[in-house]
């Protein structure tokens, strides 16, 4: 089991129809981890916190092709965490086993 690594990064959204919601995970923080992907998927468990809330869910760390991941935030974390784009959000993951 990996230890947690911590960041804080805005809600973005891909400019594209139906585009994810989604933070930028720093390069940093991935790099330990490239021998554990699969397909360029990092699984991980996220936690997400902002505004005195908190969500927790199993995820992966996605690649953007560019060799930096980024990690979709789905509705139900938003709504919880009542974030949109341009709002911070703290994310901690722990790698997690496939």
């Amino acid at each position: 089991m990996s230890r947690p690594e911590s960041f804080a990064a805005p809600v973005e959204l891909f400019d594209r129809p139906g585009g994810w919601y989604y933070a930028a995970v720093p390069a940093s923080l991935c790099e330990p981890y490239y021998d554990l992907q699969d397909r360029g998927l990092i699984a991980v468990t996220a936690t997400a916190r902002a505004n005195a809330a908190s969500f927790t869910w199993p995820t992966s760390l996605l690649p953007l092709g560019d060799g930096s991941h980024f990690l979709a935030l789905p509705a139900k974390a938003r709504k919880r965490l009542h974030v949109d784009v341009g709002d911070t959000v703290e994310i901690t993951f722990s790698i997690r086993q496939r």
